[in-house]
């Protein structure tokens, strides 16, 4: 055994688990609360790995494995209860994504419903950034730290939209 490389010593442990299969309630599950309990768990049943798919921004078909950004996050896993806390959104206006069923994600309704919530939530947050700038940190400098692949990202997906999310 003296011989081996230490990573062949040690046992360890891990579990493949994607965020859209954690609990939310809103269409799809989000790396919110139910994310870190499911860390916590990890941690005190001494698994060392959580394995998940790509968690970037999908396209037409919504594989994980298709995404349009290796950098970017897939904005169906923000988790929605800050933007309530905060008063960004309100539940009602939520109420479309809670028409599916808990054990199936409908990305066609979620697509349809989710981007326009999205931006009721950015509008308020325009007004008072201040709750979760506290929070979370400061968009402007998140911006210019990430400037490298956000603003090509950013940049591509404005011309995807303008064309009406065509090849």
């Amino acid at each position: 055994m003296a011989n081996l490389p230490t990573w062949l010593t040690q046992r360890s442990a891990g579990l493949l688990l994607h965020p859209s299969s954690f609990p939310q309630g809103y269409g799809i599950g989000c790396l919110g609360q139910a994310a870190y309990q499911w860390i916590d768990f990890l941690n005190e049943a001494g698994i060392s790995f959580w394995q998940m798919c790509p968690v970037g921004p999908t396209g037409y078909g919504d594989s994980p494995y298709q995404v349009f950004s290796s950098s970017a996050g897939n904005p169906y896993f923000i988790d929605w209860s800050p933007l309530l806390e905060f008063g960004y959104i309100r539940h009602n206006d939520l109420l479309p994504l809670t028409q599916s069923e808990s054990h199936q994600v409908n990305f066609g309704s979620l697509y349809e419903s989710f981007y326009p919530l999205m931006h009721i939530a950015f509008n308020n947050f325009t007004k008072n950034s201040k709750p979760l700038t506290d929070r979370y940190g400061d968009l402007d400098q998140f911006k210019c730290k990430h400037a490298s692949w956000l603003e090509p990202y950013a940049t591509y997906q404005s011309l995807k939209s303008k064309n009406k999310l065509k090849p």
